[in-house]
């Protein structure tokens, strides 16, 4: 029994939440949050990840640091997300329910480790997809 409880404790913080990674602000990528009065479903990810092709290679030569990058996902923000909270203290209620979550893993050319950039992006009628925050851990 004693064994367990120090077994279970060490579990407690390597499973942790993920709302640590979260603990960052959303930076946004523009001047301004999205203006949501026409927003379209999304009638294809595939129009975003082509979109992500053009738009992240311009982010990474931002970061001279910056060797390789990959999209590990493309999942539309719940509520339950850890990074709900921040896109809803960058902009507002309406745009993170709008948004979907981009997980990009970058790796760099000084460490071995790589970085997680995640970032916002709502449809829109006129515009389309328009990516409009970020967010690292």
């Amino acid at each position: 029994m004693k064994m367990i409880v120090p077994l279970l404790l060490m579990m407690g913080i390597l499973i942790s939440p993920n709302e640590t990674k979260a603990a960052l602000p959303v930076k946004l990528l523009q001047e301004e949050c999205p203006n949501l009065q026409k927003v379209n479903n999304p009638s294809s990810i595939q129009e975003l990840q082509a979109k992500l092709q053009v738009v992240v290679p311009s982010l990474m030569t931002q970061d001279p640091n910056a060797k390789s990058w990959r999209v590990l996902s493309t999942t539309k923000l719940n509520r339950s997300s850890p990074y709900y909270k921040p896109a809803v203290k960058a902009c507002s209620k309406k745009t993170a329910d709008q948004s979907y979550l981009v997980d990009v893993l970058v790796t760099k050319k000084s460490t071995n480790f790589p970085v997680h950039i995640h970032l916002f992006a709502t449809n829109q009628v006129e515009k389309g997809w328009q990516l409009w925050g970020l967010t690292t851990y």
